[in-house]
């Protein structure tokens, strides 16, 4: 993927204005305030250990930094979890219908998000469900 955003702006790449690193979220090889910008997709459902992504997006972000995040969001039952994979998987293999589904159920509901912010210090973001399946956290570092 870090090829392909490359490979799609290269002189972005080339001038050195694009920082693409391939690390764990929770320890990521730069220094305090590097990124004006910290942007993820669907990598929250996979941390156990949310507290340190947050700490970890305070500490590489510069004061100001616009940090936006999408997920999934995790569905009310198992059953409505079914339901979502039929709609948005059809036709797909059940592998990944399998994943898809433990995916959904592995997610934050918005109410835990907002207190996953509240202890990180970070309670000025927004936690917005933007789909039936999807949740984007919005905000910028406090200075």
């Amino acid at each position: 993927m870090l090829r392909l955003a490359c490979g799609v702006l290269p002189e972005v790449c080339a001038e050195g204005r694009l920082l693409l690193v391939q690390a764990d979220a929770k320890r990521l090889p730069v220094p305090p305030g590097r990124f004006d910008v910290v942007f993820s997709n669907s990598i929250l459902h996979h941390i156990d250990d949310t507290a340190s992504l947050w700490r970890e997006i305070k500490r590489a972000a510069a004061p100001g930094a616009l940090v936006f995040l999408r997920d999934l969001t995790r569905p009310s039952s198992a059953e409505e979890a079914y339901l979502l994979v039929e709609k948005h998987a059809e036709g797909e293999s059940a592998l990944l219908k399998e994943e898809f589904r433990r995916s959904l159920l592995a997610a934050y509901t918005p109410a835990e998000v907002e207190e996953q912010l509240l202890e990180a210090g970070l309670d000025s973001f927004t936690v917005l469900q933007v789909t039936d399946r999807h949740l984007d956290i919005v905000g910028r570092v406090p200075s």
